[in-house]
């Protein structure tokens, strides 16, 4: 089977990074990513996605990337659900990010070409499947 999600767009908020009882750092962010064709009133529209990138993928993200700058992101979508405190049931959809890039250009020269740098830090395996359920909302 395949499930692989690729996508660039730009951070809608500063990722929020977090660290689970079991010491894993867990970083939280989302994307909008523009939409390649336009509406009949001319516009084009965004989708927004929920991402996840765990231990050292998330620990750069959070340290290199900001609201509003460009990221390219590589993973695959999730369904998690979890019961609230309130007792009802919620379900959501996210990318768990494997790899992000740098997509923008150089700083002081806005007509350059995107720089792509790759961290990826994924084994293979979810944090959940190496028995930590300690999972952040």
């Amino acid at each position: 089977m395949l499930n692989q999600f690729i996508a660039m767009g730009n951070l809608t908020e500063d990722p929020v990074l977090r660290t689970t009882n079991s010491g894993v750092n867990v970083c939280s962010f989302r994307i909008a990513v523009s939409r390649d064709v336009a509406d009949k009133n001319g516009d084009k529209g965004a989708d927004f996605f929920n991402c996840v990138a765990w231990r050292s993928t998330g620990e750069f993200v959070s340290k290199y990337f900001q609201k509003g700058k460009p990221i390219l992101i590589k993973g695959s979508l999730r369904n998690r659900e979890w019961e609230g405190k309130d007792g009802v049931k919620h379900r959501t959809i996210e990318v768990a990010v494997d790899s992000v890039y740098f997509a923008g250009g150089k700083r002081n020269d806005a007509s350059a070409e995107p720089v792509l740098t790759d961290i990826d830090d994924s084994d293979g395996k979810l944090p959940w499947e190496d028995g930590d359920d300690d999972l952040p909302l």
